[in-house]
Protein backbone atom coordinates (compact mmCIF):
# COMPACT_ATOMS: atom_id res chain seq x y z
CA UNK A 1 0.00 0.00 0.00
CA UNK A 2 2.65 2.41 0.41
CA UNK A 3 4.52 1.62 -2.13
CA UNK A 4 1.11 2.55 -4.14
CA UNK A 5 0.72 6.00 -2.10
CA UNK A 6 4.47 6.83 -3.06
CA UNK A 7 3.72 6.15 -6.85
CA UNK A 8 0.57 7.87 -6.82
CA UNK A 9 2.40 10.88 -5.68
CA UNK A 10 5.35 11.04 -7.70
CA UNK A 11 3.67 10.40 -11.21
CA UNK A 12 3.56 13.32 -13.50
CA UNK A 13 0.83 15.71 -13.11
CA UNK A 14 -0.27 14.40 -16.77
CA UNK A 15 -0.07 10.78 -16.23
CA UNK A 16 -2.48 11.11 -13.67
CA UNK A 17 -5.27 13.72 -15.25
CA UNK A 18 -5.40 12.41 -18.29
CA UNK A 19 -8.62 10.16 -19.09
CA UNK A 20 -7.81 9.85 -23.52
CA UNK A 21 -11.00 8.26 -23.61
CA UNK A 22 -11.99 8.28 -27.22
CA UNK A 23 -14.52 11.14 -28.23
CA UNK A 24 -15.55 12.47 -31.42
CA UNK A 25 -18.01 15.83 -31.47
CA UNK A 26 -17.84 15.99 -35.38
CA UNK A 27 -18.51 12.28 -35.97
CA UNK A 28 -21.48 11.91 -33.42
CA UNK A 29 -24.69 11.11 -34.19
CA UNK A 30 -26.32 15.15 -35.40
CA UNK A 31 -23.62 16.75 -34.56
CA UNK A 32 -23.86 20.25 -34.77
CA UNK A 33 -20.63 19.98 -37.09
CA UNK A 34 -23.08 18.95 -39.51
CA UNK A 35 -24.32 22.45 -39.94
CA UNK A 36 -20.85 24.04 -39.72
CA UNK A 37 -18.09 23.79 -42.34
CA UNK A 38 -14.69 23.58 -42.07
CA UNK A 39 -13.68 27.29 -42.52
CA UNK A 40 -10.77 28.84 -44.83
CA UNK A 41 -9.86 31.86 -43.37
CA UNK A 42 -7.40 32.38 -46.70
CA UNK A 43 -4.51 34.04 -44.86
CA UNK A 44 -6.25 36.49 -43.35
CA UNK A 45 -5.21 36.92 -39.50
CA UNK A 46 -9.11 36.38 -37.83
CA UNK A 47 -8.22 33.21 -36.37
CA UNK A 48 -10.01 34.27 -33.54
CA UNK A 49 -12.99 34.71 -35.37
CA UNK A 50 -13.49 31.81 -37.44
CA UNK A 51 -13.00 29.96 -33.84
CA UNK A 52 -15.48 31.87 -31.61
CA UNK A 53 -18.17 31.51 -34.49
CA UNK A 54 -17.76 27.98 -34.49
CA UNK A 55 -17.86 27.77 -30.86
CA UNK A 56 -20.97 30.13 -30.38
CA UNK A 57 -22.30 27.99 -33.46
CA UNK A 58 -21.86 24.79 -31.74
CA UNK A 59 -23.69 25.71 -28.59
CA UNK A 60 -26.58 27.57 -30.31
CA UNK A 61 -27.20 24.36 -33.07
CA UNK A 62 -27.10 22.05 -29.77
CA UNK A 63 -29.78 24.00 -28.02
CA UNK A 64 -31.80 24.38 -31.17
CA UNK A 65 -30.67 26.62 -33.63
CA UNK A 66 -31.45 25.62 -37.11
CA UNK A 67 -28.64 26.52 -39.17
CA UNK A 68 -25.23 28.72 -38.18
CA UNK A 69 -26.06 32.37 -36.74
CA UNK A 70 -22.60 34.01 -36.61
CA UNK A 71 -20.63 34.85 -39.16
CA UNK A 72 -16.80 35.27 -38.91
CA UNK A 73 -16.66 38.48 -40.33
CA UNK A 74 -19.44 40.04 -37.72
CA UNK A 75 -17.14 38.68 -35.41
CA UNK A 76 -14.04 40.84 -36.06
CA UNK A 77 -16.01 43.62 -36.63
CA UNK A 78 -17.41 43.29 -33.40
CA UNK A 79 -14.20 42.64 -31.78
CA UNK A 80 -12.23 45.85 -33.36
CA UNK A 81 -15.58 48.50 -31.96
CA UNK A 82 -15.43 46.73 -28.48
CA UNK A 83 -11.80 46.64 -27.73
CA UNK A 84 -10.52 49.65 -30.15
CA UNK A 85 -8.53 47.94 -32.57
CA UNK A 86 -8.04 49.45 -35.56
CA UNK A 87 -7.19 46.76 -37.97
CA UNK A 88 -8.88 42.79 -37.94
CA UNK A 89 -5.00 41.87 -37.69
CA UNK A 90 -4.60 43.38 -34.11
CA UNK A 91 -3.70 40.76 -31.14
CA UNK A 92 -7.63 39.61 -30.37
CA UNK A 93 -7.62 36.52 -28.85
CA UNK A 94 -10.93 34.65 -29.28
CA UNK A 95 -12.12 35.39 -25.10
CA UNK A 96 -12.09 39.04 -26.39
CA UNK A 97 -14.14 38.39 -29.26
CA UNK A 98 -16.86 35.83 -26.99
CA UNK A 99 -17.01 39.46 -24.84
CA UNK A 100 -17.75 41.37 -27.92
CA UNK A 101 -20.32 39.35 -29.83
CA UNK A 102 -22.42 38.73 -26.08
CA UNK A 103 -22.38 42.73 -25.97
CA UNK A 104 -22.80 44.25 -29.22
CA UNK A 105 -25.34 41.31 -30.62
CA UNK A 106 -25.06 39.67 -33.83
CA UNK A 107 -26.09 40.38 -37.46
CA UNK A 108 -27.27 36.61 -38.70
CA UNK A 109 -25.08 34.75 -40.48
CA UNK A 110 -27.18 35.30 -44.12
CA UNK A 111 -27.11 39.03 -43.71
CA UNK A 112 -23.76 39.53 -43.57
CA UNK A 113 -23.24 36.65 -45.78
CA UNK A 114 -25.22 38.74 -48.52
CA UNK A 115 -23.15 41.66 -47.69
CA UNK A 116 -19.52 40.09 -48.50
CA UNK A 117 -21.63 38.48 -51.96
CA UNK A 118 -22.49 41.99 -52.94
CA UNK A 119 -18.39 42.33 -53.78
CA UNK A 120 -17.72 38.94 -54.35
CA UNK A 121 -20.03 38.63 -56.89
CA UNK A 122 -18.66 41.30 -58.60
CA UNK A 123 -15.00 40.02 -58.60
CA UNK A 124 -15.65 36.29 -59.21
CA UNK A 125 -14.59 35.02 -55.54
CA UNK A 126 -14.63 33.56 -52.64
CA UNK A 127 -16.14 35.81 -49.21
CA UNK A 128 -12.76 34.66 -47.43
CA UNK A 129 -10.97 36.21 -50.53
CA UNK A 130 -13.03 39.72 -49.98
CA UNK A 131 -12.10 39.50 -46.64
CA UNK A 132 -8.33 38.92 -46.77
CA UNK A 133 -8.01 41.87 -49.66
CA UNK A 134 -10.04 44.16 -47.14
CA UNK A 135 -7.46 43.25 -44.26
CA UNK A 136 -4.13 43.64 -46.87
CA UNK A 137 -5.76 46.81 -48.47
CA UNK A 138 -6.39 48.72 -45.80
CA UNK A 139 -3.30 48.82 -43.92
CA UNK A 140 -1.25 50.18 -47.53
CA UNK A 141 -3.81 52.80 -47.66
CA UNK A 142 -3.47 53.87 -44.28
CA UNK A 143 0.55 53.81 -44.88
CA UNK A 144 0.18 55.73 -48.08
CA UNK A 145 -2.08 58.28 -46.41
CA UNK A 146 0.48 59.73 -43.82
CA UNK A 147 2.86 60.42 -46.83
CA UNK A 148 -0.26 62.10 -48.83
CA UNK A 149 -2.35 64.73 -48.41
CA UNK A 150 -4.94 63.15 -50.79
CA UNK A 151 -4.86 60.32 -52.84
CA UNK A 152 -5.03 59.61 -56.61
CA UNK A 153 -6.83 57.03 -58.57
CA UNK A 154 -3.47 55.63 -59.32
CA UNK A 155 -2.81 55.31 -56.24
CA UNK A 156 -5.94 53.31 -55.27
CA UNK A 157 -4.72 51.20 -58.46
CA UNK A 158 -1.18 50.92 -56.80
CA UNK A 159 -2.51 49.69 -53.03
CA UNK A 160 -4.75 46.96 -54.64
CA UNK A 161 -1.74 45.42 -56.70
CA UNK A 162 0.00 45.47 -53.16
CA UNK A 163 -2.45 43.59 -51.53
CA UNK A 164 -2.96 41.58 -54.77
CA UNK A 165 0.65 40.40 -54.87
CA UNK A 166 0.34 37.51 -52.70
CA UNK A 167 -2.96 36.34 -53.27
CA UNK A 168 -3.18 35.66 -57.17
CA UNK A 169 -3.90 31.60 -56.49
CA UNK A 170 -7.68 32.93 -56.85
CA UNK A 171 -9.97 29.63 -58.31
CA UNK A 172 -11.62 30.50 -61.47
CA UNK A 173 -11.16 34.09 -63.46
CA UNK A 174 -10.85 36.84 -60.70
CA UNK A 175 -11.85 40.57 -61.66
CA UNK A 176 -10.83 42.63 -58.56
CA UNK A 177 -10.74 45.93 -61.09
CA UNK A 178 -14.56 45.42 -60.40
CA UNK A 179 -14.18 46.70 -57.10
CA UNK A 180 -12.27 49.56 -57.80
CA UNK A 181 -14.85 52.29 -57.63
CA UNK A 182 -16.15 50.92 -54.24
CA UNK A 183 -13.03 50.64 -52.29
CA UNK A 184 -11.99 54.68 -53.83
CA UNK A 185 -15.94 55.53 -52.70
CA UNK A 186 -15.05 54.50 -49.21
CA UNK A 187 -12.33 56.55 -48.47
CA UNK A 188 -11.29 54.57 -45.01
CA UNK A 189 -8.40 53.44 -43.84
CA UNK A 190 -8.81 51.30 -41.43
CA UNK A 191 -10.34 47.65 -42.12
CA UNK A 192 -13.19 47.95 -39.34
CA UNK A 193 -14.17 50.98 -40.75
CA UNK A 194 -14.21 49.43 -44.06
CA UNK A 195 -15.72 46.44 -43.02
CA UNK A 196 -18.60 48.63 -41.45
CA UNK A 197 -19.20 50.37 -44.89
CA UNK A 198 -20.15 47.05 -46.23
CA UNK A 199 -21.66 45.28 -43.40
CA UNK A 200 -23.46 47.95 -41.41
CA UNK A 201 -25.93 49.03 -43.68
CA UNK A 202 -28.00 45.90 -44.06
CA UNK A 203 -27.09 44.82 -40.85
CA UNK A 204 -28.65 47.33 -38.75
CA UNK A 205 -32.30 46.20 -38.64
CA UNK A 206 -31.31 42.89 -38.10
CA UNK A 207 -29.26 42.63 -34.96
CA UNK A 208 -30.15 40.94 -32.38
CA UNK A 209 -28.60 39.57 -28.88
CA UNK A 210 -28.00 36.23 -28.52
CA UNK A 211 -27.45 34.46 -25.50
CA UNK A 212 -24.32 32.29 -24.91
CA UNK A 213 -22.53 30.94 -21.63
CA UNK A 214 -19.85 33.03 -19.85
CA UNK A 215 -16.53 32.62 -21.23
CA UNK A 216 -13.81 30.31 -19.27
CA UNK A 217 -10.33 32.02 -20.16
CA UNK A 218 -6.85 30.13 -18.97
CA UNK A 219 -3.31 30.98 -19.88
CA UNK A 220 -1.28 28.54 -19.00
CA UNK A 221 1.78 29.19 -17.69
CA UNK A 222 3.08 25.43 -17.76
CA UNK A 223 2.85 22.74 -19.63
CA UNK A 224 2.53 19.46 -17.40
CA UNK A 225 -1.06 19.10 -17.10
CA UNK A 226 -2.44 20.89 -20.19
CA UNK A 227 -4.25 17.76 -22.46
CA UNK A 228 -5.52 17.19 -18.88
CA UNK A 229 -7.06 19.96 -18.51
CA UNK A 230 -8.32 19.81 -22.34
CA UNK A 231 -9.44 16.00 -22.25
CA UNK A 232 -11.16 16.97 -18.80
CA UNK A 233 -13.19 19.75 -20.34
CA UNK A 234 -14.04 17.79 -23.39
CA UNK A 235 -15.82 14.84 -21.65
CA UNK A 236 -17.24 17.62 -19.18
CA UNK A 237 -18.86 19.63 -21.21
CA UNK A 238 -19.03 18.01 -24.27
CA UNK A 239 -18.23 20.51 -26.33
CA UNK A 240 -14.88 22.65 -28.16
CA UNK A 241 -12.12 23.68 -26.71
CA UNK A 242 -10.19 27.03 -28.29
CA UNK A 243 -6.79 26.76 -27.72
CA UNK A 244 -4.15 29.77 -28.87
CA UNK A 245 -1.04 28.10 -29.83
CA UNK A 246 2.29 28.10 -32.01
CA UNK A 247 0.63 27.62 -35.88
CA UNK A 248 4.30 26.54 -36.75
CA UNK A 249 3.54 22.70 -35.06
CA UNK A 250 1.15 21.74 -38.32
CA UNK A 251 4.58 22.24 -40.34
CA UNK A 252 7.02 20.90 -38.01
CA UNK A 253 5.72 18.32 -35.67
CA UNK A 254 8.92 18.49 -33.63
CA UNK A 255 8.31 22.24 -32.98
CA UNK A 256 8.06 23.47 -29.48
CA UNK A 257 7.27 27.14 -29.19
CA UNK A 258 7.00 27.91 -25.92
CA UNK A 259 10.20 26.85 -24.26
CA UNK A 260 9.90 30.02 -22.09
CA UNK A 261 6.81 30.09 -21.54
CA UNK A 262 4.50 32.04 -21.09
CA UNK A 263 6.26 34.09 -23.71
CA UNK A 264 6.11 32.53 -27.23
CA UNK A 265 9.21 32.19 -29.65
CA UNK A 266 9.76 34.64 -32.13
CA UNK A 267 8.36 32.05 -35.16
CA UNK A 268 5.49 30.73 -33.11
CA UNK A 269 2.93 32.16 -35.69
CA UNK A 270 0.24 32.54 -33.07
CA UNK A 271 -3.41 30.87 -33.90
CA UNK A 272 -6.18 29.47 -32.48
CA UNK A 273 -8.27 26.39 -33.55
CA UNK A 274 -10.74 24.61 -31.80
CA UNK A 275 -9.91 21.02 -30.06
CA UNK A 276 -13.15 18.54 -30.82
CA UNK A 277 -11.97 15.01 -29.90
CA UNK A 278 -9.21 13.01 -28.10
CA UNK A 279 -8.20 9.21 -28.93
CA UNK A 280 -5.13 6.94 -27.92
CA UNK A 281 -2.77 6.56 -31.42
CA UNK A 282 0.06 4.13 -30.51
CA UNK A 283 -0.27 4.29 -26.63
CA UNK A 284 -0.11 7.98 -26.40
CA UNK A 285 -3.30 11.01 -25.78
CA UNK A 286 -3.81 12.43 -29.31
CA UNK A 287 -6.44 15.66 -29.89
CA UNK A 288 -8.51 16.45 -33.10
CA UNK A 289 -7.92 20.06 -34.00
CA UNK A 290 -10.05 21.45 -36.42
CA UNK A 291 -8.46 23.86 -38.30
CA UNK A 292 -9.33 27.12 -40.38
CA UNK A 293 -7.02 26.85 -43.58
CA UNK A 294 -9.42 24.59 -45.65
CA UNK A 295 -10.14 21.42 -46.36
CA UNK A 296 -7.36 20.21 -48.65
CA UNK A 297 -4.25 18.39 -47.54
CA UNK A 298 -1.61 20.68 -48.32
CA UNK A 299 2.20 21.64 -46.64
CA UNK A 300 0.07 22.68 -43.29
CA UNK A 301 -0.83 19.52 -42.34
CA UNK A 302 0.04 16.54 -44.62
CA UNK A 303 2.41 14.84 -42.08
CA UNK A 304 -0.27 14.61 -40.12
CA UNK A 305 -3.07 11.15 -39.62
CA UNK A 306 -6.48 13.25 -39.96
CA UNK A 307 -10.53 12.79 -39.93
CA UNK A 308 -11.13 13.04 -43.88
CA UNK A 309 -14.76 13.05 -45.34
CA UNK A 310 -15.74 11.44 -48.54
CA UNK A 311 -17.04 14.45 -51.00
CA UNK A 312 -19.77 11.76 -52.61
CA UNK A 313 -20.82 9.33 -49.49
CA UNK A 314 -20.37 11.54 -46.69
CA UNK A 315 -18.63 8.73 -45.01
CA UNK A 316 -15.62 9.59 -42.42
CA UNK A 317 -12.02 8.10 -42.44
CA UNK A 318 -10.91 8.54 -39.33
CA UNK A 319 -6.83 7.68 -40.42
CA UNK A 320 -7.02 9.69 -43.24
CA UNK A 321 -3.26 10.94 -44.34
CA UNK A 322 -2.36 12.68 -47.51
CA UNK A 323 -1.18 10.32 -49.40
CA UNK A 324 -4.42 8.08 -49.18
CA UNK A 325 -6.30 11.01 -50.90
CA UNK A 326 -4.54 10.60 -54.49
CA UNK A 327 -8.20 11.42 -55.83
CA UNK A 328 -8.79 13.96 -53.78
CA UNK A 329 -11.61 12.35 -53.08
CA UNK A 330 -11.71 13.14 -49.46
CA UNK A 331 -12.13 16.09 -47.38
CA UNK A 332 -10.21 17.19 -44.13
CA UNK A 333 -11.99 17.73 -41.38
CA UNK A 334 -9.49 18.00 -38.55
CA UNK A 335 -6.30 16.68 -37.92
CA UNK A 336 -4.83 14.33 -34.78
CA UNK A 337 -2.38 15.96 -32.78
CA UNK A 338 -0.27 14.47 -30.34
CA UNK A 339 -0.91 15.42 -26.65
CA UNK A 340 2.47 16.13 -25.97
CA UNK A 341 3.79 18.08 -28.64
CA UNK A 342 0.28 20.21 -28.12
CA UNK A 343 1.32 21.01 -25.00
CA UNK A 344 4.86 22.36 -25.86
CA UNK A 345 2.96 25.49 -27.92
CA UNK A 346 -0.74 25.81 -26.40
CA UNK A 347 -0.58 29.11 -24.73
CA UNK A 348 -4.38 29.53 -23.61
CA UNK A 349 -7.45 27.68 -23.27
CA UNK A 350 -11.42 29.18 -23.90
CA UNK A 351 -14.59 27.53 -23.35
CA UNK A 352 -17.82 27.99 -23.05
CA UNK A 353 -19.36 27.23 -19.60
Amino acid sequence: MMSLIFLLLFLPAQALSVDCKEQNLITESESPFQKIPVYDQNGSGTCYAYTTAQLVDFHLIRKGAKERSVHPAWVSLVTARRWFNDTLTDNSSTVKSLVALSELKNCSYATVSKSLATWADKARVTESEILNLIEKYSPILKDMSLEKSSLSDEDFQSAMELALDDHRSCTGNPAWDQLLPQLRALRVMSSPDMLSKLILPTCETSKHAIKIPKPKYELLTEESAIIGKIANKLDRLKSPVAITYCANVWRDPTYTGLKNRPMPAADCGQHASIVVGKKMIGGACHLLVRNTWGKEFDSNNKKWTCLCKHKTTGEFLDNCTNDMNVNKQYDVEGCWIKGEVLSNNISEITTLE
